[in-house]
């Protein structure tokens, strides 16, 4: 469209050309050039008393920002936004008298007036002192990011008045187009002088020149609109809907369809989706609320529904970002249904009347509808309320709202169906990174994952991140991710949005008028932010914190209000984690003054030790130990994030959180074993006093370390800790360390080392009188005997180790030798005596609460009904005995549980499903460094790819399997591997090199006491030779078949 036209200025209705030269020279010199060229635009200018006030309070705001000396940038481009509103205005109302104004757009020039004055009061503390120190430069830059926040919101604020503005202007026809065309032309020209001295001046003008543009592209978009509206005659499409300029030129083509297309797909969201669709088709006129935190997908959910719909009713999309008032909402809506060039009357009968009059229903969907329903506007609620109730009593009417929260509005008069949107689950969030990102290698899917799990499930992230990868590799992305946390999310850093930053979403809820208005909103949402597993009690657990909130459940509503909380589905008070990220950098490290306050952050840590005191010290077999348990699980996160927060503050600590956060470290052990608590104890032991000597506080972190399956970081712990205990004669401690070195080395398969370690522990513990430490060195011998097949040997060790956890009264130790000794049993073939074991071992567990060792035992329950083909109750144990490791953390256990799945698959032919539970172990084993759980899962994937006629890659896994074996020692492994080679050559008619590998096989089983697997051999050979009989009658195979059956003689 041509642009319009421009008037040349009578000189004699304008300032004297030589002085506005010369002002503007001044003015650039000095750069002084948003400031100067408004005023530039001002002069001679006719400005009606509505629009005097913001005009002057946009003076001195931008005379304040420029004195303002720190986040020079964040200041410029608010100081351009505020000059492009006002310039618009002027440039609309110039000549206009009081009585040309119309209420609508006197209306929102007062608005403007109120959201400029507020904003001029909130920068006023962000000036800073004549005086110069270094001090003030230290606070300054802790401040430098809460200030870019602050001025952020301000930003938005200006642009929503300055959309409103069009908004309502474009709904004015009757301002007249001529007059109009006049003020543009006047404003165009002024806007070319200013523009073209401007550009011979030095690269320090170039955001004046980006804002002049902006304001040029402003004028034309809403002279445009007008042309439209004057010369074709249809309706005004609000320029807050955001259609392109292509959508419009289409939308007489489609004219019941104003909105945006729904997203090729949505992930995770299918379940909302069908739901809302049955919804509106009910007959009970349902009218629908999509809620959720920003960025949880509500406008994609909303689409997506409409779009289902579209072709059995009229659907009409309104953006309500911008509109503040219940005016500016009805216009909207008029503007989007009607298509006649004006309007004569009330606009809302106007509506009502045509929505009545549709020839099938109509389904308006109101987005983002928290900007009209918790703006400043005075009564608002109430007045949007009457709107509401008015459009939902149309019997051809169905809403749709999306707004952030937990509560739909006016839920007291229209009849919604709430439709609350929880985070992606990972499966979805991955599936929407990949459709973004599809070209993402599967080598990098394990960094992918660790990053989703920081975006929580939280979609806006998740876009955000794969927008952001670029050609980066995710482990390069999660490093910046931990370096920068949530403010990496922003796709945009020239005009920033909801849509293309994170902090951007999170700042329009913080700063929203009920988290404003309600002072203890913001403290409580900072209270929530510090408790990454969430407030698991709810309001009853707020009021036993006593963080002395007048009114909790007020704050608690408005919180939950603002969607920037939620409540789970175990009615916890929860933050995702890239806005607890947000808010918590905000906290005491950039503001000015801390969210939380010292007092209540002094009463959230004092709640969290006494916790910890009263619990954490229970011991296994404890009357109160499971109470305890069941009490701090949930609150681990809480505990170590909560506990790291003040620990982190190295001097002035509140008294009892360092004792208390190593009472808590062990007693992690029965719960998710880490190690960042211990650890940043150890980092400044001598500085926390807490009391006790180092070398057990080495001890605990190995302890925790070994748990965790870090064998490598756990020996130099516990090496360091004998030194330590050395030193200062200790030797109990000293005894317990040469233990937990045995056990590490066992779990490499180190059996010698294993041995002497204990050994030596065992002495130790005989000469200090330590009944319970030498019971516990005879169970780890047993252990040791029972991995290397010596089950004998293992038997005498497990049972004198029970006979004196018996006479002790050590129920714990009895169940871990009946456990041990349940699983000799299973391995030699021993059913029955292993279901007695292993049955009175897990009731010992269930009763003292050790759900490491219940896991254990349905594990090994598993097990021995796997060996007996009853697959149905061996999947059954093993399946709870996985749920149960997943919880606590135990990768070993993971692992062992889904390699034991595999095997039942495997049996039962089902061998998709037995490849993938074996893949998953086998990468698991890997990872934690699990030699023997690598050998017998190739084991296992080598046979399956050899029923499978897989012949190369089933040899090529045996081949791995054997030198895992092989570099263990393990005999009997290695013997396994031998046998599968041996199948595998007599599958292929490979005869004599079955002979050989299973005849080897059953010379290493014959010497390790494995008679009976040596027996297997014997067979198998038996039948190798058959085989060659029946196909080779006297032919060059006899010779093989006669080794063959020496062989089975032998």
């Amino acid at each position: 469209m041509a642009s319009p036209p421009q008037p040349a200025v009578n000189p004699s209705e304008e300032p004297e050309v030589a002085n506005y030269q010369k002002r503007l020279d001044h003015a650039l010199a000095n750069g002084e050039t948003v400031l100067s060229i408004l005023e530039a635009l001002t002069e001679g200018v006719v400005i009606c008393d509505p629009l005097k006030g913001s005009v002057k309070v946009a003076r001195e705001l931008i005379k304040m920002v420029q004195k303002v000396r720190k986040n020079r940038e964040d200041c410029e481009e608010l100081a351009g936004r505020v000059f492009k509103l006002t310039g618009t205005m002027l440039g609309i109302l110039d000549g206009k008298r009081d009585e040309d104004v119309p209420p609508d757009l006197k209306k929102c020039l007062d608005s403007v007036h109120d959201t400029l004055t507020k904003i001029k009061k909130g920068l006023e503390p962000l000036k800073l002192s004549r005086r110069f120190s270094l001090r003030a430069w230290f606070r300054a830059l802790r401040r430098r990011e809460y200030i870019a926040d602050t001025i952020s919101g301000y930003n938005t604020k200006i642009d929503r008045c300055l959309q409103e503005f069009t908004v309502v202007v474009t709904s004015q026809v009757r301002l007249g187009l001529m007059t109009l065309n006049a003020a543009v032309g006047v404003v165009y020209s002024r806007l070319d002088d200013v523009y073209s001295k401007a550009t011979d001046i030095s690269l320090g003008v170039k955001k004046v020149h980006s804002d002049m543009k902006d304001l040029r592209f402003i004028m034309t978009e809403i002279y445009t609109e007008l042309i439209r509206v004057k010369s074709v005659g249809q309706p005004l499409a609000p320029l807050v809907e955001g259609i392109s300029s292509g959508a419009k030129a289409d939308a007489s083509a489609d004219v019941s369809l104003h909105f945006v297309p729904a997203p090729p797909r949505l992930y995770g969201r299918d379940t909302v989706v069908n739901d809302a669709i049955d919804q509106l088709r009910d007959a009970q006129r349902h009218h629908i609320a999509i809620l959720g935190t920003g960025g949880i997908g509500k406008t994609s959910v909303a689409l997506s529904v409409v779009d289902a719909v579209k072709d059995q009713s009229d659907c009409y999309f309104i953006r309500c970002d911008t509109l503040v008032t219940e005016s500016s909402l009805i216009n909207a809506v008029l503007q989007a249904v009607d298509r006649s060039p004006s309007v004569n009357g009330d606009p809302m009968e106007h509506l009502k009347a045509k929505l009545s009059a549709a020839g099938r229903p109509v389904v308006l969907v109101l987005d983002n509808f928290e900007s009209p329903w918790d703006s400043d506007t005075p009564n608002i609620r109430q007045k949007l309320t009457e709107v509401l109730r008015t459009l939902a009593a149309i019997s051809k009417v169905r809403l749709i709202v999306t707004m952030r929260g937990d509560i739909p509005p006016a839920d007291a008069d229209v009849q919604w169906t709430p439709m609350r949107l929880a985070p992606l689950g990972h499966i979805p969030a991955r599936e929407l990174f990949l459709s973004i990102r599809p070209e993402t290698p599967q080598k990098e899917y394990r960094d992918l994952d660790l990053l989703l799990e920081r975006c929580d499930g939280l979609p806006l992230a998740v876009k955000l991140l794969a927008q952001l990868k670029s050609s980066s590799a995710c482990s390069r992305l999660l490093q910046r991710w931990d370096k920068h946390k949530s403010t990496l999310l922003q796709t945009d850093h020239i005009s920033p949005s909801r849509e293309t930053s994170l902090r951007v979403s999170i700042s329009m809820s913080l700063q929203s008028a009920p988290m404003r208005l309600v002072k203890e909103a913001i403290p409580l949402l900072a209270v929530i932010c510090r408790l990454p597993d969430g407030v698991l009690g709810g309001v009853e657990q707020l009021e036993k914190m006593d963080l002395g909130f007048d009114d909790v459940d007020v704050a608690l509503a408005t919180v939950l209000g603002s969607g920037l909380a939620f409540k789970a589905e175990d009615q916890g008070i929860k933050v995702l984690a890239p806005i607890r990220e947000h808010v918590n950098k905000h906290d005491v490290t950039t503001s000015p003054q801390p969210l939380l306050a010292p007092c209540q952050r002094e009463a959230l840590l004092r709640y969290y030790v006494q916790l910890v005191e009263k619990h954490a010290g229970k011991k296994l077999g404890d009357a109160d130990f499971q109470s305890a348990y069941k009490t701090l699980l949930p609150e681990t996160g809480n505990i170590i994030s909560l506990f790291k927060w003040e620990l982190d503050r190295l001097i002035d600590t509140m008294p009892g959180v360092a004792q208390a956060a190593f009472l808590f470290t062990r007693f992690q052990c029965h719960l998710r074993p880490s190690t960042e608590l211990i650890s940043q104890l150890l980092d400044n032991w001598d500085l926390y006093a807490i009391g006790i000597a180092r070398a057990e506080g080495l001890t605990a972190r190995g302890e925790l370390l070994y748990r965790t399956d870090h064998y490598q970081l756990a020996m130099e712990d516990l090496e360091n800790a004998c030194e330590e205990c050395s030193r200062s004669d200790n030797r109990k401690q000293l005894a317990g360390a040469l233990r937990r070195l045995g056990n590490i080395h066992l779990m490499w398969d180190a059996y010698p080392q294993a041995i002497e370690k204990v050994t030596q522990a065992h002495d130790v513990y005989s000469e200090i009188g330590d009944r319970r430490g030498m019971a516990n060195c005879l169970k780890s011998l047993g252990n040791i005997h029972r991995m290397q097949n010596e089950y004998p040997q293992a038997i005498e060790k497990l049972t004198r180790a029970l006979d004196v956890y018996s006479e002790i009264g050590d129920r714990q130790g009895v169940a871990d030798c009946l456990e041990s000794l349940g699983d000799v049993h299973c391995m030699q073939d021993e059913y029955p005596q292993a279901i007695e074991k292993l049955t009175r071992a897990l009731d010992v567990y269930s009763e003292i609460g050790d759900r490491l060792g219940v896991a254990g035992c349905l594990k090994s329950l598993g097990e021995v009904h796997r060996m007996q083909d009853e697959y149905p109750q061996a999947i059954e144990k093993v399946t709870r005995a996985h749920d149960v490791y997943s919880e606590i953390g135990d990768r070993l256990g993971v692992a062992g549980c889904l390699k034991s799945l595999g095997e039942v698959h495997r049996m039962q032919a089902e061998y998709p499903q037995a490849i993938e539970k074996l893949t998953r172990a086998l990468d698991v084993y890997s990872e934690i460094g699990d030699r023997l759980g690598v050998t017998r899962s190739l084991q296992s994937l080598a046979d399956i790819d050899r029923v499978q006629e897989r012949y190369d890659q089933a040899a090529e896994k045996l081949g791995r399997a054997l030198d895992h074996a092989s570099s263990i020692g393990n005999r009997y492994e290695m013997a396994w591997c031998y046998i599968y080679m041996g199948l595998l050559d007599r599958d292929q008619r490979r005869y004599a090199e079955a002979v050989e590998h299973i005849t080897t096989a059953r010379a290493m089983l014959t010497e390790i006491g494995q008679e009976g697997y040596a027996d297997y051999c014997s067979r198998l050979l038996r039948e190798i030779h058959e085989l060659m009989i029946s196909q080779d009658e006297g032919g060059e195979g006899s010779a093989i078949a006669s080794d063959a059956r020496e062989a089975t003689t032998n």
